[in-house]
């Protein structure tokens, strides 16, 4: 006999139009028995668990979960309205804000699930919060800065879900205090009115941690004349903001021709977007000598380019970019870009010719190496990593025909890049020349992977990584990390390798090379001052672009 399921409805008032509606289900049969534990154990994450209640607000409304609510209930948040959960009132069950608003002003103890679309605003504790709609610590309106505390907060949709926070010019900002986060998605700045630091200044926005992951995007939502950026450790993201910098909308890839700096020369700006790709470029005009290619994450999910780079779609030999750019910088944020130029480098920017200077300067590295052109670099071409930025990984832009690899931030030599270097025509490798020697003292420049062969000249680097290192022309080298030293240097017979080390600094390994009746072709020295002289000079100039 098939079981006889029945339902029972109360209807209360509340301050706005709400329906309360209580379902319990009476199981006849075995079978049904057996149904209903494989239905609980599917709906655990709590949806539409046993003893949930669905609460409708229509839109517009608001009302609050009064008197009629039960702790231990837990309960289903339904249609556009506003539900509050009043001061002395905590919840025990499951939460789940469907659509519409819930604002908790007491301490929620079960699973919080958002869906896309709807908002959880709350500046009391939570203890998991699995968000796909929109989280805020306080009304957005408010001048006061509120905090969240949550045990696991973890944001589960790339494109809709968000934290929205407020920040002052006071350095005050919301906050959420946690014991673990994963972060994606969006991060909502609502920039409080006032003066901010030009030089930039740091707010706290996650605190406590552990933190895994980041955002895929920051959002200035009030377009206030600001940049943002972000910093991360191992348990705490800070927002940095720096003053007077006028708001730049987010964009899908646009080609923006550039200020024009006089009657020969002007800076373009490729803007990348969401849409992750390089085909919204256009073939620059010939005014234009500085090519900036600015990564922006603009709130829409990345994908994969799949669009040839315009202009660019016929056969024959391979395309290059106009002989006029002098220099191509690549800036901004890349992460969430990975199939960037995925399937074949026709998506990618067209190859830039002879002697071009192509420059790398990110706020953030991208997750794995990325095919910039379409080609590889022709002869005369120079790679920098300018001071300051993440690591481009340099692995698919090496100029291999001959030019320049010039290092002013630490970069990780990948697995197959030694085999890469060996095979190159003439290309040395430098510090930046603006780096003292005391800037690389803590922090080596390059980092080995494997063993690896320089066959042209290294001048000021440090080098970490135990692997040997094998240098076929005479350089030098700034207190290198004591693991590379360890594992051996090998230098050609007819040339010289100089240790440039602060006094009372020993290598293990390399110190026997260095006393008397050792291999005279490894030598030190303590002048540092000569260090930063020894730099090969670079040709042209690396001025800066304002």
């Amino acid at each position: 006999m098939l079981a006889e399921i029945t339902s029972t409805y109360f209807s209360f008032g509340f301050r706005g139009v709400v329906m309360v509606n209580l379902r319990r289900l009476f199981l006849q049969t075995i079978i049904y028995r057996f149904f209903m534990v494989w239905i609980v154990a599917c709906f655990s994450h709590g949806v539409f668990s046993a003893n949930v209640m669905d609460v409708e607000v229509p839109d517009g409304e608001i009302a609050d979960l009064g008197d009629v609510y039960q702790e231990d209930s837990g309960f289903n948040k339904k249609l556009g309205g506003t539900l509050v959960l009043p001061d002395g009132k905590s919840s025990t069950g499951p939460a789940n804000v469907l659509e519409g608003t819930l604002v908790s002003n007491g301490p929620l103890s079960g699973t919080l699930t958002v869906r896309a679309g709807a908002t959880y605003r709350s500046s009391t504790t939570a203890e998991d919060i699995y968000n796909g709609g929109n989280i805020e610590t306080s009304t957005l309106d408010s001048l006061v800065a509120s905090s969240l505390r949550v045990s696991n907060f973890v944001q589960t949709s790339v494109v809709d879900s968000s934290l929205s926070i407020k920040i002052f010019p006071d350095l005050t900002c919301d906050y959420l205090e946690v014991d673990a986060a994963t972060l994606t998605g969006n991060l909502q700045v609502y920039v409080g009115p006032g003066a901010y630091d030009e030089g930039g200044a740091r707010f706290s926005i996650i605190r406590g941690g552990p933190v895994s992951g980041s955002f895929v995007s920051l959002i200035n939502v009030l377009h206030a004349n600001v940049a943002l950026s972000y910093e991360e450790d191992a348990s705490n993201f800070y927002l940095i903001v720096r003053g007077n910098v006028p708001y730049v909308p987010p964009t899908p890839t646009a080609y923006n021709v550039g200020l024009r700096l006089n009657e020969t020369q002007r800076h373009d700006t490729i803007m990348i977007g969401g849409t992750g790709g390089f085909e919204g470029f256009t073939v620059p005009e010939a005014w234009c000598r500085v090519l900036f290619i600015n990564f922006m994450q603009t709130g829409t999910s990345p994908e994969q380019n799949t669009n040839l780079t315009n202009g660019y779609t016929g056969s024959g030999a391979l395309p290059y970019l106009p002989t006029h750019i002098e220099e191509i910088w690549f800036t901004g944020d890349p992460t969430g870009y990975d199939v960037l130029v995925a399937g074949g480098a026709q998506f990618a920017l067209p190859t830039p010719g002879t002697n071009t200077r192509i420059r790398f300067a990110f706020t953030r590295s991208p997750r794995n190496p990325l095919t910039w052109f379409q080609g590889g670099l022709p002869a005369g071409c120079q790679l920098v990593v300018q001071p300051g930025s993440a690591d481009p990984f340099i692995d698919t832009v090496l100029p291999l025909e001959g030019g320049r690899i010039i290092i002013g931030a630490p970069v990780t030599l990948q697995p197959g890049v030694a085999a890469l270097l060996d095979g190159s025509q003439l290309c040395p490798i430098q510090r930046y020349p603006n780096m003292l020697a005391d800037d690389i003292s803590a922090n080596a420049l390059i980092r080995l992977t494997e063993a690896t062969r320089f066959r042209w000249g290294v001048f000021g680097l440090s080098i970490r990584g135990a692997f040997p290192a094998i240098f076929d022309r005479t350089s030098n080298l700034f207190e290198p990390h004591a693991d590379s030293a360890d594992a051996g240097y090998v230098v050609d017979p007819y040339s010289t390798l100089t240790i440039y080390q602060r006094p009372g600094y020993t290598l293990p390994e390399v110190e026997s090379y260095l006393a008397p009746g050792g291999t005279s072709n490894i030598v030190s020295s303590t002048d540092l001052a000569k260090s930063e002289r020894a730099l090969p000079e670079i040709k042209p100039p690396l001025d800066e672009w304002s």
